[in-house]
């Protein structure tokens, strides 16, 4: 009788071990993962994009199309002249009409 209670202790004992040695790996493998998508050096996104220029400095590339750039659903599209924007424009405006660029 004595024998099975002692090995029912040591059999409880192990188990409350390996389930404590498991949550704490658990533990560490979820923080380190939570540390890495939230922290880790990703790069800039917006080398995807840009490139530099010794006057201006960073400007978008022309006729770019980034896929969820910004989450899904959300794109990046630039035309020929760099603008973030789906239509391309001509370089002369139309005599009937004045453009006026905000930026």
């Amino acid at each position: 009788m004595i024998k099975v209670q002692k090995f029912i202790l040591f059999t409880m004992y192990n188990v409350i071990a390996v389930l404590s040695i498991f949550l704490i790996v658990e533990c560490l493998c979820s923080t380190s993962l939570f540390i890495y998508n939230n922290y880790g050096n990703k790069g800039l996104a917006e080398k995807r994009y840009t490139e530099y220029d010794e006057l201006l400095g960073w400007i978008n590339m022309p006729d770019i199309y980034i896929r969820d750039m910004y989450g899904p659903g959300i794109y990046l599209k630039t035309n020929e002249q760099r603008i973030r924007n789906n239509n391309n424009y001509s370089l002369q405006s139309p005599p009937d009409k004045i453009r006026v660029i905000c930026s």
